[in-house]
This record gives C-alpha cells, structure tokens and sequence, in this order.
C-alpha cells in the first residue's frame, strides 16, 4: 500500500447520503454533496459512472440499516469498484462495525482508494489511523447529538412543554399546549359521548360532520377523525392532564395555558368500559352435582345433569340420556330418585358377603391395571 497509485486507472462510485428522509430537512443535502464531489473527480481525474451513483436516505448511526451502502461494499469485493468517493467520512459511518468493515477492506486492499471532498486521505498507516479517528469522531458526535437531544426533551417535558402534537390542541414556538378552538369543543364532547356509551364510529361521525380536521404545519395534509384516532385518544391519559414522554410524567394542569378535555374520574370510567369491552365478564356458570357420575344402564354412556321446571313453576334436577342411538323409552330420570335409592342402599348395609367382597377386590385390581 506504500506504493503510489494511479487513480486515473481506477473503478470508482460516488456515494452521497442524508440522514433523513423528511424533504423539509435537509433537502439540499444531497444535491450539495453530488455536486462537490463531482467537482473533486473532475479535478482530480478520477473515472466513474454517473449512472451507477448511489444516492441514500438513511442513517449511519446502526449499522446494518443501509441496503445500498452494503450492496456498495459487496460490489467492491465483486471488484466492481476499485475506491469510494463520498463528501466526508462520516457519510459511509458513523458507527464502529462499519467504520471498522471499510478499514478492513482497505487493510485487505480490496478498497484501493477513497476520495473525500472535506477530508484528506492518503493509504499508508497514517492515513488509515486518520481515517479511524475519522470514524470515531463521526460516532462520538452522534451520541453526544442523541444525548443533547434527550436532555433537551426531558428539560422541555420537565417545562410542561412539548413536542408531541395532540388532536384538540395546538402549541406554540415553545411546545407549551393550547385548546384548539373548535376542534377541542368537538375531543371534549367525544369523551361525554364515550361515557354515554356511544360507539367510536358514532363518534367520529359526529365530530366530521361538525368541522373536526387537523392540519399538520409542515403541509397542508388534512385528517379528519376515524376510529383508529379516537381509540388512541380515549387511551390517552394526556387529555386529562398527565403528559409522559420516555420515563417522564407531569401533570399539565400546573400549565396557565392547558386546559383538560375529561376529568380525571371520567377518564377512569372510560378506562373500566374499555376493559370490559376487551375482556367481557364471563357468564356464570352453575353448578349441577353428579356430572359424569349416572351412567345410563341402556348404553352406558354418561348422563346429563339438566334442571327443569314443571307447569306449576316447581324446579327439577334431572339426568339425561342425550345418546341419539340409546333404546331407553324414557330418557330422563329425576335426582331425587336416584338420591332415594342411595340413601336407602346406605340405610339397609352394605352385607357384603366374603364372594362379593373378593369379586370386588378382583374389579378393582383390573381397573387400577
């Protein structure tokens, strides 16, 4: 690798990307990157087609995420590509298992060169030893972002302010929450009509046909209420003033400028009628004793136990031979004659002889076996 190489003879790709897909940031990111890095082939001579330039919206921070980026890579192994041009070395990684595959490849000098617009890289050991300090730069200024991020969200949270938009409400430059004029009139009335018991679909009618729609600030999308909306609403603690965001909670009602669509209580009593709704109660169910005790002496199947009632109201306990193929006349027989029969057998003594007692011991021997 101490050589010097003639990069006018090599196989080179140019791979630009952005870190997000949203078209309100970053929008002339790639345009921008595209453009310079034509200028330094241009410059410096370097052959690539522009056909075959990958263009990627994805982020670096995991890796693994980025099907172009790998498909880019596997190429060069297929010795597609001799060398990589890119705008900076944070756009091929900003994570250590990629950062680390590209100074592999270079090691194993499948990567023959890389060429960046806003870092210097030569191929010998200090070259590729930058180009690491490259990479974990890269890292370490994504988690050191994220970090930022969280912080500020938690102290915006801790602020009773947030990011988070929220149907009947609007918030200011500063994420602090306000009723949504009509809109908020409309969520407060869905609440009283869910404890009415109203259906969602009656619900979000209502609402539609009384002017309910939300419009998102970075378009001009408008969404009406369905169904899918207001279950996430009527499950939602916010609306009565508890706001969590990640492991944080506070209540929004210390705000001057929140107001609360339900109370507190009726936000409880939605929440029991939504969980009956998904869990019902069982029925009950009685109990009638000796089930699968009687079997029918016609064709020994077991006997139901049935109640029923008389003309004169009186109730009965019955058994029930329900077997379609059974040549008993008479299908039923009442409890209590069966209950007669034992308390009689019981009142009389068993008198067991000692022939009837061994022919016992010998059943029973047989149905143990």
């Amino acid at each position: 690798m101490d050589e010097p190489i003639d990069v006018t003879k090599l196989k080179y790709v140019i791979y630009v990307r952005k870190s997000t897909d949203d078209p309100k940031r970053q929008a002339s990111s790639i345009p921008d990157q595209l453009r310079e890095c034509k200028d330094l082939a241009k410059r410096l001579g370097l052959h690539y087609k522009t056909s075959e330039i990958i263009r990627e919206s994805e982020s670096a921070k995991v890796p693994d995420k980025r099907p172009l980026f790998t498909q880019m890579l596997k190429d060069i192994r297929a010795g597609k590509y001799d060398g990589i041009i890119a705008w900076n070395p944070d756009r091929l990684a900003r994570n250590m298992k990629e950062g680390g595959e590209i100074i592999d490849m270079i090691d194993s000098e499948i990567i023959q060169d890389l060429k960046f617009v806003t870092h210097h890289y030569t191929s010998d050991a200090n070259g590729v030893m930058l180009l690491g300090m490259a990479f974990v730069l890269s890292k370490q200024y994504s988690d050191k972002l994220g970090q930022d991020v969280r912080r500020g969200l938690h102290s915006k949270v801790d602020d009773l302010r947030s990011h988070i938009q929220k149907h009947g409400y609007i918030t200011d430059d500063d994420g602090r929450y306000y009723p949504d004029g009509n809109n908020f009139d409309l969520i407060c009335q869905a609440w009283q009509m869910r404890l009415e018991g109203r259906s969602l679909q009656i619900i979000s009618d209502h609402m539609n046909s009384q002017g309910y729609f939300r419009q998102y600030r970075t378009s001009d999308h408008k969404v009406k209420m369905d169904k899918r909306i207001l279950s996430k609403i009527f499950r939602d603690p916010f609306y009565y003033g508890l706001l969590i965001q990640g492991n944080r909670k506070v209540d929004l009602n210390a705000s001057n400028t929140y107001k609360p669509a339900v109370t507190e209580v009726d936000y409880l009593r939605v929440q029991s009628k939504e969980n009956n709704r998904l869990h019902p109660i069982a029925t009950r169910k009685n109990f009638y004793p000796f089930r699968a005790f009687v079997r029918c002496s016609f064709c020994d199947k077991n006997m139901v136990v049935a109640p029923s009632t008389s003309k004169s109201g009186k109730r009965y306990l019955n058994f029930r031979c329900d077997n379609t193929t059974c040549t008993r006349s008479k299908k039923s027989l009442r409890v209590i004659k069966f209950l007669d029969f034992v308390y009689n057998f019981l009142e009389q003594g068993l008198n067991f002889t000692e022939e009837y007692y061994r022919q016992c011991q010998k059943d029973m021997a047989t149905y143990l076996e």
